[in-house]
């Protein structure tokens, strides 16, 4: 009888170590930046009057789900090319694929940057 429950043993053994691998087919991938795209729309035609603008916009992460989007309005002089440091920009979270802003009308001619 303690034969037959050592071999039992070693052939349990012998499956749970032969069945180990280092990695799985399925390993999971690095993190991927998501990639975001932004059109702003009116009704007729972008208006320099109208504070209102609706933007819409579209995202895709190559390894996840986009649950949601960060809109910022940056109303400096200069066009940002990169986000400041420190970040001074106020986010608004949004679920949805577009979104009306208010853009503040101080002069004429203004340079705004919508962050998406």
């Amino acid at each position: 009888m303690k034969k037959y429950i050592a071999n039992i043993t070693l052939i349990l053994l012998g499956l749970i170590i032969g069945s180990c691998q280092k990695e799985l087919p399925n390993q999971p991938k690095a993190n991927l930046s998501p990639s975001t795209r932004l059109w702003v729309t009116s009704e007729t035609q972008l208006n320099e009057t109208l504070s209102r603008q609706h933007l819409h916009f579209y995202g895709e992460d190559p390894d996840g789900y986009v649950k949601g989007f960060l809109v910022a309005v940056s109303d400096s002089n200069q066009i940002l090319t990169q986000i400041p440091n420190p970040d001074t920009l106020t986010y608004s979270w949004v679920k949805q694929n577009d979104t009306t802003i208010s853009i503040p009308l101080r002069a004429k001619r203004s340079k705004f940057t919508i962050i998406v």
